[in-house]
C-alpha cells in the first residue's frame, strides 16, 4: 500500500490525460471506500490495522487538499469519503448518485492507459 502518497493515483490520472486529453475538462469524483479497524490488513475485505487506518486518513486528507487546489488532474474533481466500508461495487453506486453527465469512466486508481481510445 501506498498511503499516504498519491503518487499511484496521480500516475493513473495523468495516464488518463496523456491518452485522452479531452477528459481533462470532465468532471471528476473520487470515491473513497471506509475501511473498519483489526487486527490484521486484510485489503480486500476493508480491514485494517489502526496504523494502516491513520495513514488511509492522511491520504483522504490529501485528496480533498488537491481537489481543493483544482489545478492540473484535479480540476473539477470532487472527493466523496465513505464513513463505512461499502466495497468496490457499492462506493461505485454511491459515486454514480452524484453525476449528471450522460457518461461515465469508472477508473480504479490502481489501473494506468497504456494507449489512446476513444
Amino acid at each position: 500500500p501506498s498511503c499516504p502518497s498519491t503518487s499511484l493515483i496521480e500516475v493513473t490520472l495523468t495516464s488518463l490525460i496523456q491518452y485522452a486529453p479531452p477528459l481533462i475538462k470532465a468532471p471528476m469524483i473520487v470515491v473513497c471506500d471506509g475501511a473498519k479497524v483489526t487486527e490484521t490488513n486484510n485489503y480486500r475485505r476493508g480491514r485494517v490495522t489502526d496504523d494502516m487506518s491513520k495513514a488511509y486518513e492522511g491520504y483522504k486528507n490529501r485528496l480533498e487538499q488537491l481537489s481543493k487546489a483544482n489545478m492540473g488532474v484535479w480540476e473539477n474533481s470532487k472527493i466523496i469519503q465513505l464513513s463505512s466500508r461499502h466495497g468496490f461495487g457499492f462506493a461505485v453506486r454511491e459515486g454514480l448518485r452524484q453525476v449528471s453527465t450522460p457518461f461515465v469512466l469508472v477508473l480504479q486508481h490502481d489501473r494506468v492507459f497504456m494507449r489512446e481510445f476513444n
